[in-house]
């Protein structure tokens, strides 16, 4: 595999880590705690917005971490 590492920096190629796009409804008195969660799981919250008594909180997240922080919001 040093070939293929070699071949896509001399092409200048770079290679990103897959994220997941997300969506949340929040109870506006929880969004602070959710939004501190998903930022220790890397993920980027880009706009929030409060509706009523929740809060939308959209942005971006590592896919990696999904299941882990999904899982752990069933806890």
């Amino acid at each position: 595999m040093p070939e293929l590492h070699d071949a896509l920096k001399q092409a200048g190629t770079q290679v990103y880590e897959p994220v997941s796009r997300f969506e949340l409804e929040v109870p506006a008195e929880n969004a602070g705690a959710v939004l501190l969660n998903l930022v220790e799981c890397g993920a980027v919250p880009e706009t929030t917005r409060g509706q009523g008594c929740n809060c939308l909180v959209e942005g971006t997240i590592p896919a990696r971490t999904v299941r882990s922080w999904s899982s752990g919001c069933l806890d």
